[in-house]
């Protein structure tokens, strides 16, 4: 999973989970029944000697619990995809979060004035159990609520190395696989200290979490002027020509249209959109800021501000932060010409016909790997820049004298087949010329 994620694509990343979470409150369920791991599992967790994920104490005596981490007050479920083993100080710290911000359950009460609150929470939640710093740092005002229930606003002193996931993704003689093993949290900026509140105070001397050592650094001896060594002139650096990775820019403007259609969407549909079209294009990094950068853009302009630059005059973006819903406007048709009437009897005007294999081999002239549906896209651009009335393959075919019934995947086959190379057995197809 790639560490730059926005907020944007976490929400696509837990897009189901929101779901659920709106669902519910819509619907006032009765909150699930929870329960613990079983008797077996937690056995094994303190056999093994291993940790909390979010703060790295060991498991001992009774300092741990399970933790729903969809929580149930929101729609989460009592199922072992559900569950992970935490210890009670980080348990009701996580819990605290919960309450500073909604109040007291039932949480529907106030629905949908708190939505905005709730799906944000919830990401949260998912979020620094699943991944860690580098996604909660999206979210400062819940991981900072957390910390300052849980260690006075001091980030974490321990990183896990032996912790567990999801109860549903291990077994008991299974090796610790919680993905923030050895993971250590970015420092904030730093902050006075804050004395701890007496509870948690009582609390990490009950279960194991000790105070933070002071470091002092040891004092500089001052050297007396007379005995300064002369500075050594650091040597000139040998200047090595590297050969520079071009990677391949893409055209802003060009995937937005293609993401966007003709169809409405919410910002969240267009992230997941451009997330599957990455990983489809093979990409190693996702998310709108991999996007920007490709595209030769700042990612730190985001891609609403981006989007409200480069395209003001062909969508429309409706609705408010952070429901914002946007569409490509619809290009007013011109009105047809007139045409003057004539008494002479005209002879009909034969359509001019293409080359099918030349403009073919144009669009794949730049011999990397490309799926149908851009080729696809590609004809249609090309189309539009020719004139054509009706844009798509079968039009394309009849303007090139062929069968359009035939369809365009079996018409390269079978024009093209010692050309081209066409692989996967099924839908989405890719295609490139061969050298």
């Amino acid at each position: 999973m790639s560490k730059h994620l926005d907020l944007i694509d976490l929400e696509s990343l837990y897009s189901k989970e929101i779901e659920k979470a709106k669902k519910f409150l819509e619907n006032k369920k009765t909150v699930a029944n929870g329960t613990n791991l079983s008797p077996t599992k937690v056995e094994f967790l303190l056999k093994t000697k291993a940790q909390c994920p979010l703060c790295g104490i060991k498991f001992q005596g009774a300092n741990h619990n399970t933790e729903h981490i969809h929580p149930r007050g929101i729609g989460g479920e009592n199922t072992q995809a559900n569950k992970i083993q935490i210890c009670i100080t980080c348990n009701n710290s996580r819990n605290q979060v919960m309450q500073s911000l909604l109040g007291r359950p039932p949480f529907h009460k106030a629905y949908p004035e708190n939505w905005v609150k709730i799906r944000k929470l919830l990401i949260w939640s998912l979020s620094s159990i699943d991944i860690g710093d580098s996604a909660v740092r999206q979210l400062p005002e819940f991981q900072d609520l957390f910390l300052e229930c849980r260690t006075g606003g001091l980030p974490m002193h321990t990183v896990p190395t032996l912790a567990f996931h999801r109860s549903s993704t291990w077994k008991i003689g299974d090796e610790p696989n919680s993905p923030l093993n050895g993971i250590k949290a970015v420092p904030k900026k730093v902050m006075p200290k804050k004395s701890k509140g007496f509870f948690v105070t009582i609390l990490d001397k009950l279960f194991g979490f000790e105070a933070e050592e002071k470091v002092v650094s040891p004092k500089k001896e001052k050297i007396p002027l007379s005995k300064k060594k002369p500075r050594n002139k650091p040597k000139a650096k040998k200047i090595v020509e590297e050969k520079v990775v071009e990677i391949e820019q893409y055209d802003f403007v060009e995937r937005m249209r293609y993401f966007l259609g003709e169809e409405e969407m919410s910002m969240v549909k267009l992230g997941s959109k451009m997330r599957e079209w990455q990983e489809k294009e093979g990409w190693k990094e996702f998310g709108t800021k991999a996007f920007l950068t490709r595209c030769g853009l700042k990612p730190s302009a985001g891609l609403m501000k981006t989007i409200k630059q480069k395209m003001a005059d062909e969508i429309e973006i409706t609705g408010e932060s952070p429901n914002y819903r946007i569409k490509a406007k619809k290009k007013p048709q011109p009105k047809p010409k007139e045409k003057p009437k004539q008494k002479s009897v005209e002879k009909p005007v034969e359509s001019e016909h293409f080359d099918f294999v030349e403009i073919i081999r144009t669009l794949l002239s730049n011999g990397e790997v490309t799926s149908m549906n851009m080729l696809g896209h590609d004809i249609r651009v090309w189309q539009e820049k020719q004139g054509f009335e009706d844009v798509n393959s079968k039009t394309f075919l009849v303007r090139c004298g062929l069968k359009p019934s035939a369809g365009l995947m079996n018409t390269i086959r079978e024009l093209m087949g010692d050309e081209i190379e066409i692989t996967g057995d099924e839908p989405p197809f890719t295609i490139r010329m061969l050298k």
